[in-house]
């Protein structure tokens, strides 16, 4: 976490940036490029104002090289180079870091923020597997269902950070505070609380998915039956 306060601005409005909050996603391994920026949609705040865009996505795709020529050769190669969460490998990682900024304004005896920004970093780790001329056709198709289902998975992820960004937007918007001095620590606060919670959402959607198995982000394909 991470905060950094920009000067005041006329004396009454302060600029605030950033509360960094982050977590992650991922489909597992066995054991045995430019950024895209995304517009995640509008909002609506209470009374039914349209908030348009309140969350900013960046998108970093990164990718590993896997190689290889039979499905063994292949599991060896993403268990070597897969990305790793702690002591564990997996196939995709998504990794995600929000940071928010506003304006404090005083007004009728308590205190609002307005002009709320939410810029949400996504950062997504996939394997790219470049076929050899004699790999098997059954092999090609294998690996392009499985990658496939990985962005599929790692994207889903992608999605519940976002609705997660949301729900930081519309509550730091319904936010209200007797005194401007103690807004900032309120904020981070109620982003804390709710950064927990779609932590939570993003660790049952693996456990519901199985870390993208069940999607069919699975390797050797199989292993499916």
């Amino acid at each position: 976490m991470r905060a950094l306060l920009l000067a005041a601005l006329l004396g009454v409005l302060t600029l605030t940036v950033h509360l960094l909050v982050g977590g992650h996603g991922h489909a597992e391994v066995p054991t045995t490029g430019a950024p895209v920026v995304v517009a995640a949609g509008s909002s609506e705040a209470p009374g039914g104002t349209q908030l348009e865009n309140p969350v900013i996505t960046i998108i970093d795709v990164n990718t590993y090289e896997v190689t290889g020529r039979t499905a063994a050769e292949v599991l060896a190669s993403l268990q070597a180079r897969g990305p790793r969460s702690g002591e564990r490998i997996f196939f995709g990682l998504t990794e995600t870091e929000m940071a928010f900024r506003y304006w404090k304004t005083p007004a009728d005896g308590e205190c609002r923020l307005e002009r709320i920004r939410i810029d949400l970093r996504v950062v997504v780790t996939i394997p790219e597997w470049r076929a050899p001329g004699e790999a098997p056709y059954r092999l090609k198709r294998d690996w392009s269902r499985f990658e496939t289902a990985l962005r599929r998975h790692e994207d889903q992820h992608r999605e519940i950070a976002e609705v997660g960004a949301r729900e930081v937007y519309r509550a730091l918007h319904a936010l209200r505070t007797p005194s401007c001095t103690t807004i900032d620590a309120t904020a981070r606060e109620v982003a804390n609380r709710l950064r927990e919670a779609n932590e939570q959402r993003q660790a049952a959607f693996d456990r519901r998915t199985g870390h993208g198995r069940t999607q069919g982000a699975v390797w050797p394909q199989s292993t499916l039956g």
